[in-house]
């Protein structure tokens, strides 16, 4: 049995360092370390049975038979101490830089994992006939305790944890929204009044001409009528953003980039006007992308945003598109202070961000709603020059794998 319960052991430090990699999203470089570790555990675990892993056993520490240590054993030991803590090492790191709810569930993962691990590995020491007293053993039994209270609490890796998180993230992309509806919207309500106040002064002037007033009555109400078209036009164009869900159908069709660019601005004239970012584009009128509309307008305003928010002090927003063979490839560039490359690796992250304040789950949906519309996209970032996004989608009905830029 010892040598049955040593050779499950063996896998404890490769698992738990490829949950730890996945959990700090650091396993980008490391994949084929972790695919030797995986095959060294393997070939450890055959020989289990024999007396390189486990020789014999022999009173310790009160009990009366306690495994033994042979040579394969010893380098168990060694990988098991080396790699369990580098593992920890990568959600501390990754624990540092996080920020708001996602720092809460990793601390809380790392001192509830902790705790198990030191109440375990002094059951080393008498295997290796070093008489070690085991009263950390005392700590094991409340170890998946504290864990699955800390998960229920903290709500690990529950799915609609992000989808809140994406609903807030969604507001406050509505919370620009709405400050540049404002701004839409009271320009052709001043222009509506005016009409108004001009014909009200020409329908009671005793001297005016009947003729003339109808004319002029005429013409005033096919301007109000256009102004109202135009009122209504941004109130159901920001009620239609408010209310898509997230597990709506995706109806890809044949779209013009530069029609949704336009389609897209006045929602963010005010953050662009607040800022002073100009925004310049370059998309040939007649060029189209299939894919869903509304993706396409979410994609462009996330994108606008964070570009925006990366500027505070002011700067320049790039929209290109050019067709690539097939596809078709969009950039959106800035001129805002860049991405480090460590953060560069991280950004399509959920909850990831490099601000302090912010869900940091724009560019992941952003991304999301890219590969729903079999697409792909990518990033280059110089620290102090700007950040390039480039989107590559089909230009007809195929699926898309090319690079842009």
């Amino acid at each position: 049995m010892g040598r049955l319960g040593n050779g499950f052991a063996v896998f404890i430090p490769v698992t738990w360092y490829h949950f730890a990699i996945t959990c700090a999203g650091s396993s980008r470089g490391k994949r084929n370390f972790l695919k030797i570790l995986y095959v060294v555990s393997i070939l450890i675990a055959c020989f289990s049975f024999s007396p390189w892993f486990i020789p014999g056993v022999k009173p310790m520490v009160g009990f009366k038979y306690y495994s033994q240590a042979g040579p394969l054993y010893w380098f168990f030991a060694v990988i098991f101490f080396t790699i369990v803590p580098l593992s920890f090492s990568e959600i501390y790191k990754k624990m540092k830089i996080s920020i708001g709810y996602e720092r809460q569930q990793l601390k809380g993962l790392f001192v509830t994992s902790l705790i198990g691990y030191v109440g375990g590995s002094p059951t080393f020491f008498p295997i290796f006939g070093i008489s070690f007293p085991q009263y950390t053993l005392v700590l094991l039994p409340f170890y998946p305790f504290m864990l699955a209270y800390f998960m229920i609490k903290q709500k690990l890796f529950d799915v609609s944890v992000l989808a809140d998180a994406i609903q807030t993230a969604k507001l406050t992309a509505l919370g620009v929204i709405a400050a540049s509806i404002n701004h839409e919207i009271r320009n052709p309500l001043f222009v509506i009044k005016g009409l108004a106040e001009t014909l009200a002064e020409r329908v009671v002037d005793p001297l005016a001409n009947k003729e003339q007033v109808l004319a002029k009555a005429k013409e005033i109400a096919d301007k109000t009528i256009v102004q109202t078209d135009r009122v209504l036009g941004i109130i159901k164009s920001f009620s239609s953003y408010a209310k898509r869900e997230t597990d709506k159908v995706y109806e890809k069709q044949r779209v013009r980039v530069q029609a949704v660019v336009e389609h897209i601005l006045p929602f963010v004239e005010s953050e662009l006007s607040l800022k002073k970012i100009t925004i310049l584009q370059n998309i040939p009128m007649d060029l189209e992308v299939f894919a869903d509309v509304q993706s396409l307008e979410e994609i462009f305003i996330n994108l606008i945003v964070n570009a925006c928010q990366a500027m505070p002090a002011g700067g320049e927003i790039r929209v290109s598109a050019q067709a690539a063979g097939e596809a078709v490839g969009i950039e959106v560039s800035d001129t805002g202070p860049g991405i480090s490359k460590e953060a560069l690796t991280r950004i399509f992250e959920p909850f990831y961000t490099t601000k302090t304040s912010g869900t940091g789950l724009g560019l992941y949906v952003v991304k999301q709603l890219v590969e729903k519309n079999s697409g792909r996209i990518d990033v280059q970032s110089e620290p102090g020059v700007g950040t390039v996004f480039f989107i590559t989608f089909a230009g007809d009905r195929t699926s898309v794998d090319i690079s842009v830029g």
